[in-house]
């Protein structure tokens, strides 16, 4: 895995201070910082400098490669895809002396909110299944909301590459081990090209999204997901869950994976032992709430609820669970049963934001450095990824460390993507996000956007086109 990250970073603690924002809050719920690309990058210029990242960090040989697959839910070219980055990528390799990408090579780009990172991997695995080839696998995204909403300090950007073999150095993935979940969720969280009245929005780089409701669709498809791995692994969820090294979800915020993998866990412990539960039994006394119940609640449908109630008047579709999660948070249990199988990464991940497609992949990238550098004991231990897009979906999927996987995680250089950045003023910062020039800033090395096209001629047209540069 590789991770590339503009260098433009928003400290939450001085946004706090521009915008009122109680720190405290913001800090125990969203995390420290994000990241938000220059007037020279883009979603293209980030999975580019991610996969060559990749190529070099391990040595890659970009012939072999016969998949460039694209992650995605922020590109801005409706045509083309990763064949942008493909483009980009030649032409650095070029001038570095290293070969191609063949002319052969696939280009897809998959779009699914924050999951089209994870059915392009899983896809990878098909495509290196049956061509005995490799793949590279891109996520990148920028995440941007609307200045003074509940999603603006939730913000970020970057990419990560991974790359898919038969013989992976990292950990492997057995795709008839995986869960998944989808449903249609009309208002859960979307970015028409089209308002109401079908005239053309002004705003496309703002997502419409209910918070509370968005919240609820995470939990109730996270929830099938792994109810399906359960079922297709033949496992007791409690004591699978247990029994992990580390846990990964798709992380919007930092609040929000703790709030599912509660859930799940409490989940987990009513499918394993019912009534026989000890923490169970002991929860529903704290809060107050019938065992049976609670039991009633966690093997009911509601997605149909969720599908049928809409944003407008939606409601807990785990109301009971969830207040048990509440009285949970509070005792010293929780740190063991739920945070602590999400500590890996996570201090580094308070500072990269939202990244969408890579938020996921960006944590694991994260965990397995930590877990690198601190010679956690990982190797044939299963880990458990768990990706999300809104809209909505999920997949669940483990993966089996590999025997001499440390190498490889020392390799992704997290930590070394987020050097050296360059904290933004209030100025600064309103500018980037409104798309305006902004003096004074250090230009980034790697791909950048050299000019856009403005002729409409009619010999020859490339409005709106970007044109790449590299500079290592």
């Amino acid at each position: 895995m590789a991770v590339d990250v503009p260098p433009y970073r928003v400290d939450l603690k001085q946004w706090c201070q521009w915008t009122g924002a109680p720190w405290a809050k913001i800090a125990a719920v969203v995390g420290h910082s994000f990241r938000l690309p220059g007037p020279s990058q883009s979603v293209y210029t980030m999975a580019a400098n991610a996969a060559l990242k990749l190529i070099r960090n391990y040595d890659v040989d970009p012939g072999a490669v016969s998949l460039l697959a694209l992650g995605t839910e922020s590109s801005n070219d409706n045509s083309a895809g990763s064949v942008i980055v493909k483009g980009m990528l030649n032409q650095a390799l070029a001038q570095l002396g290293l070969p191609p990408l063949s002319r052969h090579c696939e280009v897809p780009e998959v779009k699914h909110a924050c999951l089209g990172g994870i059915y392009a991997l899983k896809n990878a695995v098909r495509h290196c299944l049956l061509e005995d080839s490799k793949a590279i696998v891109i996520c990148s995204d920028l995440a941007l909301y609307a200045r003074g909403s509940s999603g603006e300090p939730t913000q970020g950007a970057g990419a990560v590459a991974l790359l898919v073999e038969r013989s992976p150095a990292l950990a492997s993935i057995d795709l008839r081990h995986t869960g998944g979940s989808s449903d249609y969720r009309i208002t859960d969280f979307r970015k028409p090209l089209l308002d109401g009245s079908r005239r053309p929005r002004s705003n496309l780089h703002y997502p419409v999204f209910n918070g509370r409701y968005s919240t609820y669709c995470y939990l109730d498809q996270v929830t099938n997901a792994l109810n399906q791995l359960y079922g297709r692994r033949g496992v007791s969820p409690a004591e699978w869950l247990g029994s992990l090294s580390a846990i990964f979800f798709h992380r919007p915020y930092l609040r929000m994976p703790q709030t599912a993998f509660a859930l799940l866990r409490l989940h987990a412990e009513g499918l394993s032992n019912g009534e026989e539960s000890a923490l169970l039994s002991s929860l529903c006394g704290r809060a107050e709430v019938p065992l049976s119940e609670v039991l009633r609640e966690m093997g009911r449908d509601s997605s149909s609820r969720l599908l049928t109630g809409g944003a407008e008047d939606c409601e807990d579709p785990f109301p009971l669970s969830s207040e048990l999660a509440k009285a949970w948070r509070k005792s010293a249990e929780f740190q063991e049963w739920v945070l602590q199988p999400l500590r890996w990464g996570n201090e580094k991940m308070m500072d990269l934001g939202n990244i969408y497609s890579g938020a996921l992949p960006a944590w694991m990238a994260a965990g397995f450095e930590e877990a690198a550098v601190r010679n956690a004991q990982w190797a044939g231990k299963e880990v458990l990824a768990v990706g999300y897009g809104s809209g909505d979906a999920s997949e669940a999927m483990a993966l089996r460390v590999a025997d001499d996987w440390q190498e490889a995680a020392r390799r992704i250089r997290f930590s070394e993507a987020l050097d050296s950045p360059c904290d933004l003023r209030q100025d600064q910062y309103e500018a980037l996000h409104a798309g305006l020039p902004v003096e004074g800033l250090p230009q980034p090395t790697g791909f950048s956007i050299e000019h856009i096209g403005t002729r409409t001629d009619a010999a020859f047209q490339d409005e709106g086109v970007e044109y790449y540069t590299y500079s290592p």
